[in-house]
């Protein structure tokens, strides 16, 4: 359901009744049942073991499908080696990485991505994030009950929207 807010206190929906309560969302920002689904899918993801992260926890392994299959960095942060010494920097696209990155003791630049939160993502960005680890899901063969639960769901739900 699409709520228009037309003034403080008034605003418009085909489907409201009077009366009745209901919980708002901003269209453009990320939803509760985003949050769930993608939560869930996760759970689904990680036990059925058909992935190929060395995660130890479960924010690990979140943190490693944001990546590969989210909306990424928000940021990379570097240590750059300068004449005068090191310098920390932080930039938003990795272009914009300078070239004269230190590097460590074992070969490694010393250059990190800053994942974007979950709770800063769009709804489009939910949208595109739980699309990838659903096809990635399918590619890796997971055929348990609860996936396809979900997706049996989500199809139910896309038809109830296409039809009213």
């Amino acid at each position: 359901m699409t709520i228009l807010i037309t003034a403080p206190g008034e605003f418009s929906g085909a489907e409201l009744k009077t009366g009745c309560y209901y919980n708002a969302e901003p269209a453009a920002e990320g939803t509760e049942a985003q949050n769930r689904l993608f939560h869930k899918l996760l759970q689904i993801f990680m036990v059925s073991n058909r992935h190929s992260y060395n995660a130890k926890t479960f924010q690990e392994f979140k943190d490693m499908v944001k990546k590969d299959y989210g909306a990424g960095f928000k940021s990379y942060v570097y240590i750059q080696d300068t004449k005068s010494g090191l310098f920390k920097g932080r930039v938003k696209n990795i272009a914009d990485v300078p070239e004269n990155i230190a590097i460590d003791k074992y070969g490694n630049k010393m250059l990190w991505g800053e994942l974007l939160s979950w709770s800063k993502y769009s709804k489009k960005q939910r949208m595109d994030t739980i699309n990838n680890v659903i096809s990635v899901m399918h590619q890796l063969d997971i055929k348990t009950k609860e996936f396809y639960e979900i997706l049996d769901q989500l199809e139910l739900n896309n038809l109830n929207r296409m039809a009213g």
